[in-house]
């Protein structure tokens, strides 16, 4: 899925955020009309907190993100974005945020690619080769990834595979 929010902090908690609730549906797309692009990412989250949709879990995960980015966001005012260490503590936890939006996708049967993927690309811009790392460690060469139609830094944009699965 290309971006066109960059890699901000803000561009990519937001970006997180509209892939499981817009992509992937969360909650069966309960929040597909009650946030969108245009949400501040705090506000987003206060929607997902106000809900009867999450679970106490699922709730706690959100509002750690949120406290985590406050914080990063207090540090780091205006267009100064924190380093890969101070980001630290706020990816652990929008990891978890994004393995329960995973789970309820996949819980009602969608497909939800692989989180790390390795690339080689040619030249020209196009994937030669997906490697792709499992949550166990494992690495597979993924064929279907090759037809993915461009690469750009961080982002594979869609494609297809050969059973019509879209891939991102």
């Amino acid at each position: 899925m290309s971006s066109s929010f960059g890699v901000t902090l803000d561009g990519l908690m937001r970006e997180t955020l509209l892939i499981g609730l817009h992509h992937l549906k969360f909650k069966n797309g309960a929040f597909v009309d009650l946030i969108t692009k245009d949400n501040s990412v705090v506000d987003a989250m206060e929607v997902l907190l106000a809900s009867t949709h999450l679970s106490s879990f699922e709730k706690e995960i959100v509002k750690i993100c949120q406290e985590q980015f406050i914080t990063l966001r207090n540090r780091f005012p205006g267009l100064e974005q924190p380093d890969h260490l101070d980001r630290l503590p706020l990816v652990a936890s929008v990891d978890k945020l994004s393995e329960i939006f995973n789970k309820d996708a996949e819980g009602r049967g969608l497909y939800v690619p692989p989180s790390m993927m390795i690339q080689t690309v040619n030249k020209d811009g196009n994937v030669k080769e997906s490697r792709v790392v499992n949550k166990d460690g494992t690495a597979a060469v993924e064929w279907w990834y090759a037809r993915c139609t461009s690469w750009s830094p961080g982002r594979v944009h869609q494609g297809t595979s050969r059973d019509d699965k879209v891939v991102y």
